[in-house]
């Protein structure tokens, strides 16, 4: 393989990667994926903090270890 055949297989490699990328955030956008993953992290957040409350002593909305709960 000669040395403008490298380059030119980094180059087309390289587009690719770019257009890749590209087209990635694109389709996040459209599908709002972004927005769900954020929205899902901050109910995460909160369902810890119900469940830690539970664990000392407060009203519990899980199922619990020993599998009674809610």
């Amino acid at each position: 393989m000669s040395q403008d055949q490298m380059f030119n297989t980094f180059l087309i490699f390289m587009v690719c990667l770019f257009v890749f990328a590209l087209i990635r955030e694109l389709i996040c956008w459209y599908f709002k994926i972004n927005k769900k993953v954020i929205l899902q992290e901050k109910i995460l957040a909160e369902l810890v903090k119900l469940n830690f409350k539970a664990d000392n002593g407060g009203t519990h909305y899980f199922i619990d270890k020993n599998g009674d709960g809610l």
